[in-house]
């Protein structure tokens, strides 16, 4: 498996988790499950942090040239569900490398 489809599939598998963190624990908890329910809260809120970033992580971990800019949109845009979006397709975008331009090249006899 490539290193890309492993990061995509822990994103969706943290996508997965947080959305069963949400709806599986009932609003009307008996009162001695005060200190699980804290935990579990605190849980999907990682989980949940990190997947919110994933675009970001993303852009770190393949050294994208543009992953500050990739920061700030996951940072500031993310929450509307299309900027998280476009930092994930902007980070999954390969980087291009710089262009070199050559000299053409003289004969060493030529001097």
């Amino acid at each position: 498996m490539s290193r890309r489809g492993a990061i995509a599939r822990i994103a969706m598998t943290g996508a997965a988790s947080t959305l069963t963190c949400l709806t599986s624990m009932p609003a009307h908890a008996a009162p001695n499950y005060g200190i699980a329910f804290g935990f579990f809260i605190a849980l999907c809120l990682i989980v949940g942090g990190i997947f919110y970033i994933a675009p970001a992580l993303v852009a770190v971990d393949r050294a994208h040239p543009a992953r500050r800019h990739i920061w700030m949109l996951t940072i500031l845009l993310g929450w509307t569900g299309l900027g998280w979006v476009i930092a994930l397709l902007w980070a999954f975008n390969p980087a291009q490398p710089p262009q070199v331009q050559s000299s053409p090249s003289r004969p060493a006899d030529q001097a």
